[in-house]
């Protein structure tokens, strides 16, 4: 055979679902277990019905196999599953994610519905609420409470460039007319003019929501590897990862309207401390904590409603 020949034979050959599954599982010696067998499905763009239907007639190019193989090699070494299909799922719903911005976690769950919750409880009756959404990443939570009501008016805040320009994607493929993707360090943006910031000039919100940095520098040594391909700004905060706490209840109170929730994602040994900063800055308001899916105290609401 010619080398021209067996260039266009390589290029011409077919391969199935069958050839990738193959190549997974028999590459390395790994386990076959259900999560991992859903991840592999994942790598090659379909859902499991899909997959064990055309397992073997199912007709890839050659390129289409050679991309889902080196998926599957990175895959292997423990990359995100997230960042190789370039996408995620939060409550349901697809997001577009790329390296470089925060995937969303599904204990972050709790905190839209909590959130959720205490708007039907206390604003019921209100139809325009403005919500803030402070470290947006993705915009998952901004994009989430969007659809849940169309009339709410939200704001969703970040200070990277990369993942405000992705929650701008996630925006247009949600269609959620009702988000306004915004740059801006914590409040520093937020003023309605930018010559004078007294309480009058500031931009004010019903609901303040935010699921901030809060891994300290001790902790972030012991994660384990899949974990740091995140990007360590949206994990780590100074202080001993209290520092945006700090930041946020120490401004928020000129940002927010007489009768507020401040609902917050705080790690599992935080409460306590997180807590006192509230009590200390909101004495005016009420707090309330929620657990997550594994039963630990993960969400404070601060909340103002008479």
């Amino acid at each position: 055979m010619t080398f021209m020949n067996k260039k266009f034979s390589e290029k011409s050959k077919r391969y199935s679902y069958n050839d990738c599954w193959n190549y997974a599982f028999q590459r390395k010696k790994i386990s076959v277990e259900a999560k991992r067998q859903k991840e592999i499905i994942s790598i090659c763009q379909t859902i499991p019905a899909e997959f064990w239907l055309n397992f073997s007639n199912k007709i890839l190019t050659s390129t289409n196999y050679r991309q889902i193989c080196q998926k599957i090699q990175q895959y292997q070494k423990n990359t995100s599953l997230a960042y190789l299909n370039k996408e995620t799922y939060f409550y349901n719903l697809p997001f577009k994610i790329e390296k470089g911005v925060f995937i969303p976690q599904k204990d972050t769950e709790i905190l839209l519905e909590k959130t959720v919750e205490l708007i039907n409880q206390y604003w019921k009756k209100s139809k325009r609420i403005k919500i803030l959404d402070i470290g947006t990443g993705c915009g998952n939570l901004a994009i989430c409470l969007a659809k849940i009501s169309p009339q709410w008016q939200i704001t969703a805040i970040d200070i990277s460039k990369k993942a405000l320009k992705v929650a701008q994607k996630n925006v247009q493929l949600h269609q959620a007319k009702n988000v306004k993707i915004k740059k801006s360090n914590l409040f520093h943006e937020l003023v309605k003019n930018k010559k004078t910031v007294n309480q009058q000039q500031t931009e004010r919100y019903n609901i303040i929501i935010t699921n901030p940095p809060y891994i300290s520098e001790r902790e972030y040594k012991k994660l384990h590897f899949s974990t740091k391909q995140q990007p360590k700004k949206a994990l780590v905060a100074k202080n001993d990862g209290y520092w945006f706490y700090e930041k946020i209840i120490q401004q928020v109170q000129q940002h927010l309207t007489k009768k507020f929730l401040l609902i917050m994602e705080v790690g599992h040994q935080q409460k306590e401390k997180v807590l006192k900063i509230l009590i200390r800055k909101l004495p005016q308001a009420k707090v309330k904590v929620f657990l997550d899916l594994a039963g630990k105290e993960r969400v404070i609401a601060a909340y103002k409603v008479w």
